[in-house]
């Protein structure tokens, strides 16, 4: 597979959600239509397409297809990757609080295809920061595919972090995400004793896993993300390091010097 020309399904005169996603390969993530609209949404999908048509224009004189298609050849490459579709779609731009957090950027990896949503904002540098954070996510996929059913909450904190620590390795300490900077060594070790380590097991579709992560309610914003990037920098003081080497490494390799 490759970049899909997303770019040519908005040139339909009054193009509709419908339009859209019968080309989206919901069928294969095994759920609904209307389920991956809505989860496309909630990670910054534009929510109304007819009114992005502007936004898709000025990607395309980005040439964005082009040079998505050259960080996936870049990336495939280093890492020995698989083959996925990759769908460039509007951000919500709109959506202030989005742009501002993440400069008009965001996206979400499924093991069978990936989804990027883009502005006019970020710089080059910017949307391979994104690029690497989230095709490192198909790699990992692929690279622990049987246990991808059973994904628990140290799994996602361990994906996270290692994500982010591709991006640091690929593209420099200035494009990490900037909840990676949010909270003092001491504030993520009390938290790691205090909430996760005793819920590492926690299976993916279980509310605590999702509150934890995203640092819902009575959570501070992103711990878990914060926490899974201070994980993997402590693995990495003690242990040789690559990105590639550990891609498929299992998630409880990198609790040998927290636990």
């Amino acid at each position: 597979m490759a970049v899909i020309q997303t770019d040519e399904w908005f040139e339909i005169k009054n193009v509709t959600y419908k339009d859209i996603m019968d080309k989206l390969p919901y069928k294969s993530h095994a759920i609904s239509k209307n389920e991956l609209k809505n989860i496309l949404l909630s990670h910054g999908l534009h929510p109304n397409f007819n009114s992005a048509k502007n936004l898709i224009k000025i990607l395309q004189k980005k040439d964005i297809w082009r040079l998505i298609k050259f960080y996936y050849q870049k990336y495939k490459r280093i890492w020995e990757g698989p083959n996925i579709p990759i769908y460039i779609l509007p951000i919500n731009t709109n959506n202030q609080s989005l742009m501002k957090d993440s400069n008009g950027k965001s996206g979400v990896a499924f093991p069978e295809a990936l989804y990027l949503f883009l502005s006019d904002q970020p710089s080059k540098k910017e949307i391979e920061a994104l690029f690497v954070h989230e095709y490192h996510h198909i790699c990992r996929f692929h690279a622990i595919r049987d246990k991808v059913p059973y994904l628990t909450l140290l799994d996602s904190l361990v994906m996270e972090g290692l994500a982010e620590h591709a991006v640091l390795d690929y593209c420099g300490e200035n494009y990490i995400a900037q909840w990676n900077r949010m909270y003092s060594e001491k504030q993520l070790r009390t938290w790691w004793e205090r909430w996760f380590y005793p819920n590492l097991s926690t299976r993916k579709e279980k509310k605590l896993h999702d509150l934890l992560l995203y640092g819902r309610k009575m959570f501070p914003t992103m711990v878990g993300y914060s926490v899974g990037f201070f994980l993997i920098s402590e693995f990495r003081k003690e242990e040789n390091f690559s990105t590639k080497a550990f891609i498929g490494e299992p998630a409880e390799t990198f609790l040998l010097h927290l636990e």
